[in-house]
C-alpha cells in the first residue's frame, strides 16, 4: 500500500505548532529569568536593610541609585556617604550627621530630616519638596537647582550655603540663619520668610526685598556712646 504525503496545509500546521512551541519555551525561559532576578534584587534589598538597621556609623557608604524610599533610620552617621540619585522619598532619616555627602539629583520628597546635619553637602538638583527640615544645620551645603517647594526650615542653619536657582515656593524659612548665603535667581513664590537673621553677604533674588534681619548687629567701639558701651560690656543688647 502507498504511503500518503503530507499535504501543504498539513506541513503549516506542524511548522506553526513546533513555532509556537519555541515561543512558549522561550517566553517560559524569559519569565523564569524575569522571577530569578526579581528575587535576587529583593534578596539584595532585605541584606542591605539589614545592614543599614544594625550599623550606626554608615560613613562613606555607597547607596547611588538605590530605590530606599519610606526607610526609617534615625540618628545614623553618613558622613561622607556617596547617595547620588538615591530615592529616599517619605524617609525618615532626623537626627542624622550626613556632613559632606553626596545626594545630587536624590528624590527626598516629604523626607524627614528635622535635627540633622547636612553641613558641606552636596545637594544639587535634588527633589526635596514637602520636606521636614527644622533645626537642620546646611551651612555652606550646595543645593543649587534643587526642589524645596514646601518644606520646612524653620530654625535651619543656612550660613554661606549656596541655593542659586533653588525653588522656594510655599516653604517655610522663619527663624532661619542665613548670613553669606547665596539665593540668586532662587524662586520665592508664597515663602514665608520672618524673623530670619543675614547680614550684607547674604545675595538676595534680583528686585526681591526681604522683611528686615532680625540680627543685632553693634556699631564699633569707637562711636558707642558711654552708656551703650557701658551696657555692651555688662552683657546687655
Amino acid at each position: 500500500m502507498a504511503r500518503s504525503t503530507p499535504t501543504g496545509s498539513v506541513w503549516r500546521e506542524l511548522a506553526l505548532s513546533v513555532l509556537s512551541g519555541g515561543i512558549v519555551g522561550g517566553a517560559l525561559v524569559l519569565v523564569e529569568g524575569l522571577l530569578s532576578t526579581a528575587a535576587a534584587q529583593r534578596a539584595e534589598v532585605a541584606a542591605l536593610l539589614a545592614q543599614l538597621s544594625t550599623t550606626e556609623d554608615l560613613s562613606g557608604i555607597d547607596l547611588r541609585g538605590h530605590d530606599l524610599s519610606g526607610l526609617y533610620l534615625p540618628g545614623r552617621s553618613v558622613v561622607a556617604g556617596q547617595l547620588g540619585g538615591i530615592r529616599l522619598d517619605r524617609a525618615k532619616l532626623y537626627y542624622g550627621n550626613f556632613r559632606h555627602v553626596l545626594l545630587s539629583a536624590a528624590s527626598l520628597r516629604d523626607a524627614d530630616l528635622s535635627g540633622s546635619t547636612l553641613a558641606h553637602a552636596d545637594l544639587t538638583g535634588a527633589d526635596l519638596t514637602g520636606a521636614v527640615l527644622r533645626d537642620v544645620d546646611l551651612s555652606h551645603a550646595n543645593l543649587t537647582g534643587a526642589n524645596l517647594n514646601g518644606v520646612d526650615l524653620t530654625g535651619a542653619r543656612i550660613q554661606s550655603a549656596t541655593l542659586v536657582d533653588v525653588r522656594l515656593d510655599g516653604a517655610t524659612l522663619t527663624h532661619c540663619y542665613l548670613q553669606g548665603t547665596n539665593l540668586t535667581g532662587a524662586s520665592l513664590a508664597g515663602t514665608v520668610l520672618t524673623g530670619n537673621e543675614y547680614d550684607e553677604m547674604t545675595s538676595w533674588p534680583a528686585e526681591f526685598v526681604p522683611p528686615p534681619s532680625v540680627a543685632v548687629t553693634q556699631p564699633p567701639i569707637s562711636e558707642m556712646k558711654l552708656d551703650r558701651y557701658l551696657v555692651w560690656r555688662a552683657g546687655g543688647s
